[in-house]
């Protein structure tokens, strides 16, 4: 017993999870390429799934579909596809999107030398480091020192936004990169050019009475990635109730 079945296409619904698909296509085809026939196949655009005299394809993404989701011809249009029609195949591809993996290198240093005023910050990645900032801590407060996309970029002197300010005992000094990569391999940090690292460099004034102590310039390490800013007592409220935090 053969079971013949004609579609008669007004309108279409396709939901897609944009998380993995880029986007989505329907395409109603007169003949399969061997290879696509009634199983999966990789796509690419040298290679076309359908041959014959007419195919019809409609896309579907966040750029070409209405907000509710639902493609509807004009109307008196429609697309046919079944045993008396020339279209006897419909096909369906998943686009997937590129995977790209980031990873947050973090750092909290409690400030335990005599006041300072901060004017300017340098923020630095190498190949895989996107996004630095820099934030002072200080009774839950957290105030921007500086922000800079590193991708690409040289070491590069930021003015603190909104003018120089004080860092006394009892601040901590937070700082977090953003790293993305498509490469297919483990990216450690060291200071060497293919290595990775998240420095932060502040320039600051003091006091002349406290020459002596600021004769050698001094530094603060975190290992990654054994530490977080939930780590630290200060900088830990991110990671819970965020109303705790003001900005």
């Amino acid at each position: 017993m053969w079971l013949f079945v004609l579609i008669v296409a007004v309108s279409t619904l396709i939901e897609i999870n944009h998380e993995y698909v880029h986007h989505a296509a329907l395409s109603f085809c007169e003949e399969l390429e061997d290879y696509a026939s009634h199983r999966p196949w990789e796509c690419s655009t040298s290679r076309k799934y359908c041959k014959g005299g007419a195919v019809g394809v409609l896309t579907f993404d966040d750029y070409s579909k209405p907000e509710d989701g639902l493609m509807t011809f004009p109307k008196d249009v429609s697309l046919k596809v079944g045993f008396s029609t020339i279209m006897k195949h419909i096909t369906f591809e998943m686009h997937s999107k590129a995977v790209v993996t980031g990873y947050f290198a973090e750092i909290a240093c409690s400030w335990s030398k005599p006041a300072v005023v901060a004017f300017a910050v340098q923020l630095h990645t190498h190949h895989y480091g996107y996004l630095a900032e820099m934030y002072r801590v200080r009774n839950g407060t957290w105030t921007l020192m500086a922000s800079q996309l590193t991708q690409g970029k040289s070491k590069v002197l930021l003015p603190v936004p909104g003018g120089a300010i004080d860092v006394r005992r009892g601040d901590v000094l937070a700082a977090k990169c953003l790293y993305i990569t498509k490469d297919n391999k483990i990216v450690r940090f060291g200071e060497s050019d293919g290595q990775e690292m998240c420095n932060v460099d502040i320039h600051f004034g003091y006091e002349f009475r406290y020459e002596d102590i600021f004769k050698r310039s001094s530094a603060c390490m975190t290992q990654l990635p054994e530490f977080s800013l939930c780590d630290h007592e200060a900088t830990s409220g991110i990671c819970g109730d965020n109303n705790k935090i003001d900005m």
